[in-house]
């Protein structure tokens, strides 16, 4: 009698990178104005997120936005500047152009195309200088593959000045557009990924920033009924009443009412389909407007 094993192939179908909603969320710690030995040192939590296509030079691209979180640590003598220790909500901004063509990534950095990630290598090949990778001397020294959300993904180990894992489609150890290899004066650290809102890497453990909390962040319940459009929120501490903003993937404002001090609900059904980044207090979320 024979019996066949059925091995996971690198080489199947053509994963579409940039479907199925993809948010990355990464974390970087920095020098205030990247000035080594700074006695402010910045956390940004981060996300990023796609927002429709556009059309530059030639190319189709996906427009990328990023939302976050800052506070500072002052590390120097008090008082500490307010500039330092002021925590900052930010977004939706527009970030870096990206789109896929074959098994790589690109970007328009603003001038010029440029490289993000080739993912098709093999063990012994050079990692290719790109927009986020200036170490010429990173070789890939590993090869294997994870499977997600049903599609097997390429996980490379590449090694030069200092050794990083990247993950086919998603990214390497230290974000999307972060710099792979060692920047002084800043840190970076991919934290999730999720694709249709769930958590698939590196597990689902790790929570996308649907909501970014804010210092003083009240328990806000907040819920997006999207057959009706209807936004609820309720303030279980409620306390005082409580700004709505509703910003679209230009940060342009759309709308714009105040709540009770238990929270009520917002009716999204006059705004046009699409994304839209909901603020309310120290909170932002995001809903998607479409007809039913």
């Amino acid at each position: 009698m024979t019996f066949f094993v059925l091995l996971p192939t690198l080489a199947g179908a053509q994963v579409d990178y940039l479907a199925n909603d993809p948010v990355w969320r990464v974390t970087s710690v920095c020098n205030q104005l990247g000035s080594i030995g700074s006695p402010c040192i910045m956390t940004d939590d981060h996300q990023y997120m796609l927002a429709g296509d556009t059309l530059i030079a030639g190319h189709v691209y996906k427009s990328t936005l990023r939302t976050g979180s800052t506070h500072g640590s002052w590390q120097g003598q008090l008082p500490a500047p307010p500039s330092c220790i002021d925590h900052i909500i930010y977004g939706p901004e527009r970030s870096t152009p990206i789109r896929q063509e074959g098994r790589a990534l690109y970007v328009w950095n603003g001038d010029a195309e440029e490289l993000l990630f080739d993912f098709d290598l093999e063990v012994g090949d050079m990692l290719p200088t790109s927009f986020n990778n200036f170490d010429e001397s990173m070789e890939v020294v590993d090869l294997d593959s994870i499977q997600l959300s049903g599609e097997w993904r390429r996980v490379y180990t590449v090694s030069g000045t200092s050794t990083h894992t990247i993950v086919e489609g998603i990214g390497s150890d230290r974000g999307l557009f972060e710099p792979i290899g060692a920047i002084l004066e800043c840190g970076h650290d991919f934290e999730c990924f999720s694709l249709n809102g769930e958590s698939v890497y590196p597990g689902a453990e790790c929570n996308i920033i649907m909501a970014i909390a804010g210092s003083q962040e009240q328990p806000i319940d907040i819920r997006f009924d999207a057959a009706n459009a209807l936004l609820t929120v309720v303030i279980p501490d409620g306390s005082a009443a409580t700004a709505v903003q509703v910003l679209d993937v230009n940060g342009r404002l759309c709308l714009q009412t105040r709540l009770n001090a238990t929270g009520g609900q917002v009716d999204l059904g006059s705004l046009a389909i699409g994304t839209y980044m909901v603020r309310i207090g120290a909170r932002t979320e995001r809903v998607v407007v479409a007809r039913y």
